[in-house]
């Protein structure tokens, strides 16, 4: 039986095992992308989610280069996702590890978008590639009308600073047709396109 990360992530927070799951992920994600890049699959890149808790704790640059490194892979492959409440807890901080990981070429994601503090500040200060707008906000689509006005609002705002905009969530073809319709946005997620998958 699957356990939904919402549930086994604060308690693997809780118990401390947060920082030694989250290498394992990093160290399997490239393990698995190069393999995929030796069978000829077509990857872009791939997203990894990491923990508040680990992004404040570890010198996570440090963590992905060992693993780039180790699986002879380009940085470009990878996006780190974290979510606002992890970059407003401690702005200086964040700022300075999200320049890192920009040095070490990475892409940056604000995941769930939206749902915290939203501040325009670190839009501005930070460099960030890629806003994930919120499920809550595309559930609605495209009856709810203070839901269309959100979508339209973050839309113009990521069109204008140069970000890339990526909707998850998405679970039904009137959801998509929104999406593709009346945004900008680039990147499309959610079981509309596909439930999560193993990597064969």
């Amino acid at each position: 039986e699957f356990v939904a990360p919402n549930v086994f992530i604060p308690i693997a927070e809780q118990a401390g095992i947060i920082d030694d799951l989250g290498t394992w992920v990093i160290s399997q994600v490239c393990e698995d992308l190069s393999g995929f890049i030796r069978q000829g699959t077509s990857i872009k890149k791939v997203a990894l989610n990491i923990s508040p808790v680990q992004f404040k704790r570890q010198n996570l640059a440090a963590i992905l280069q060992r693993y780039l490194e180790h699986y002879k892979l380009d940085a470009s492959y990878l996006e780190v996702e974290i979510t606002e409440t992890a970059i407003i807890d401690s702005f200086d901080k964040a700022k300075e590890m999200l320049k890192e990981l920009q040095r070490l070429g990475v892409t940056i994601a604000i995941d769930d978008f939206g749902t915290g503090y939203s501040s325009l500040t670190y839009l501005k200060q930070l460099p960030i590639d890629t806003l994930k707008i919120d499920r809550q906000f595309i559930m609605g689509l495209p009856d709810n009308s203070d839901d269309v006005h959100i979508i339209k609002a973050i839309d113009g705002l990521a069109q204008g600073m140069g970000i890339t905009l990526l909707a998850e969530g998405v679970e039904t073809q009137e959801q998509y047709q929104f999406i593709v319709d009346q945004t900008h946005c680039e990147i499309v997620q959610g079981f509309y396109l596909s439930k999560p998958m193993s990597p064969e």
